[in-house]
């Protein structure tokens, strides 16, 4: 009998829930009792699918907001100049290949200035800052490829001021992977991000900092604080490739916290301990970071495939 009147209460408070109420409570902490009755009888829990899509879209209005502050009119105009994924489509894959094509005609000629592969990448780096709602909500659609491991700049002094830097152990390392191994593609399975964070150094930055991340791969993105101004853009692609392409293993995902504490610390103040973190505590947990580019997994799928062949 208690049960019973326990199912019509529950039935009739839900009944009186508008549906948007029920999809903003889902991580409220309800009783064990309830929970259980409404995903038995009511069958409204949601999929662990439906949830990773759920937090990604809250982590993209959150930087929605960051980046439009109150210009709810260059919000509109922006969103709506995201709509035409079609056309946005084609011109990623006409860039895309003009840089795979630029940098092809580059390796050929051995441009070690890599003129016409950088004047490719100036286009694709302006595309993903005009469309960069497109682009984080249609990362399966683009492939990441290596251009470089990285390594931390080093803090720029006056009048000769020397500040900390990477080890010389860490530096020839990094050397040998920059001679020796070039990391394979990162493919996306989906458009899920699992963590989204402003980074320690940004309170310091001439901009906001902001990183995206997956389990393996971080977008670090520039927000400008001027409230009149609206610009984003992508300052990294990062990823840490799997144990068995390289020296370094990742235990786990990569630490927002520790990376952007090193970069804060080491860069911004030029401590010696930033560097160590980030050598010592993040490669030791994840392996040698790579910085790479994005492009159009179809464009990549046909040039390899046409590389493949000659």
């Amino acid at each position: 009998m208690k049960n019973k009147n326990k199912l019509i209460i529950a039935s009739s408070l839900l009944s009186l829930l508008p549906s948007y109420f029920l999809v903003s409570c889902i991580t409220t902490k309800l009783p064990l009792e309830v929970n259980k009755l409404i995903e038995d009888k009511f069958n409204i829990a949601l999929s662990s699918q439906d949830l990773e899509e759920v937090k990604t879209k809250n982590f993209i209005d959150s930087l929605i907001k960051k980046t439009f502050k109150t210009n709810e009119e260059k919000r509109v105009i922006f969103e709506k100049s995201q709509e035409n994924k079609e056309a946005i489509s084609k011109e990623f894959k006409d860039l895309s290949k003009k840089f795979l094509e630029a940098k092809n005609k580059d390796s050929k000629n051995k441009d070690k200035e890599q003129i016409e592969t950088k004047k490719a990448k100036k286009e694709l780096e302006d595309f993903y800052a005009k469309n960069w709602l497109y682009i984080i909500q249609n990362l399966k659609e683009t492939v990441w490829t290596y251009e470089t491991w990285w390594t931390l700049p080093t803090k720029e002094g006056k009048n000769g001021q020397k500040y900390a830097t990477h080890s010389k152990e860490f530096l020839d390392k990094i050397k040998q992977l920059n001679e020796e191994y070039e990391p394979k593609e990162k493919v996306f399975q989906n458009n899920h991000f699992i963590h989204f964070q402003e980074g320690d150094e940004s309170k310091e930055s001439s901009r906001y900092v902001f990183y995206l991340s997956k389990s393996d791969f971080l977008m670090r993105i520039l927000v400008s604080k001027n409230k009149d101004n609206t610009e984003l853009s992508f300052d990294k692609f990062i990823y840490f490739p799997p144990r068995n392409e390289q020296a370094g293993a990742r235990k786990k995902d990569v630490s927002i916290k520790i990376l952007s504490d090193a970069i804060h610390q080491g860069v911004i103040h030029g401590d010696k301990a930033g560097y160590d973190s980030f050598e010592k505590v993040l490669v030791h947990n994840n392996g040698f970071p790579a910085l790479g580019i994005l492009i159009d997994k179809e464009v990549w799928n046909a040039y390899n495939k046409e590389k493949k062949m000659e």
